[in-house]
């Protein structure tokens, strides 16, 4: 269902819920897409005619809300979209042109390495290790809404189920909510907040069998069909017997 389709007095009511803010050539604006089934939001900045896109939420549209593409209880989702602008912080204008938006993926600012321990991620993808290493690796984004996280790895494999965490926001410590339902895949829906940073901890194994000079272990995050991959270098050493 498109924005401009919803009936007027929802408009009209939803209209006061944002505060245009302008500073300079700045413009905030707000977008909806309000379906059967799901609730998508978009806040994004206008500068010199050029839109950045700052925050995009989806949610679940409320039973008995829409029904067939229309409006059936203007106050029911009146609240559930005051609820989600003020939880969220969202402001600014009502925009009625359509935005192109990218994928919605409920999850922001997302990195993926090696794991340094405290919090710490290298993405430079120039680490090295030997063949058959075990190698900490880590992500890490700020959540927004539900996800389904699958790892897969080329080159290695995942040797123990994943693990979600997130930071307290008191003690800034890392806080574990869940592992994995699979090894390589899961589902989160619940133990999270959106704004929460979340970090998931997995380890992975270098495969041993080295073809050529300059081979490499791709791990690759895919987060609702985005995919986020992180590489290490394999050199050619071997491990201590002990190791």
């Amino acid at each position: 269902m498109d924005i401009k389709d919803l009936n007027l007095s929802f408009l009209k009511k939803l209209k006061k819920l944002n505060n245009s803010t302008k500073i300079e050539t700045r413009k905030k604006v707000v977008a909806f897409d309000i379906g059967s089934s799901n609730i998508k939001i978009v806040q994004g900045m206008y500068f010199k005619n050029k839109l950045s896109i700052n925050k995009c939420i989806e949610v679940p549209t409320p039973d008995d809300c829409v029904d067939d593409g229309d409006i059936v209880n203007n106050k029911k989702l009146l609240s559930t979209v005051q609820y989600i602008l003020e939880e969220n912080k969202i402001s600014g204008e009502y925009e009625k042109e359509a935005i192109k938006t990218p994928v919605f993926i409920n999850a922001f600012n997302i990195i993926h390495g090696v794991y340094k321990g405290n919090q710490v991620i290298d993405i430079s993808n120039n680490l090295s290790f030997p063949r058959g290493s075990r190698v900490a690796m880590a992500a890490s984004f700020t959540y927004t809404g539900a996800i389904e996280p699958k790892i897969s790895v080329v080159n290695g494999k995942i040797i123990s189920k994943p693990v979600i965490y997130k930071v307290n926001k008191s003690t800034k410590q890392l806080e574990k909510v869940v592992e994995f339902t699979n090894i390589d895949s899961t589902s989160i829906r619940a133990g999270l907040s959106s704004g929460d940073t979340v970090y998931i901890l997995y380890n992975i194994k270098l495969t041993d069998n080295i073809t050529e000079k300059g081979s490499a272990c791709t791990s690759i995050l895919e987060v609702n069909s985005n995919k986020f991959p992180a590489t290490v270098k394999i050199s050619d050493e071997s491990l201590p017997d002990l190791y």
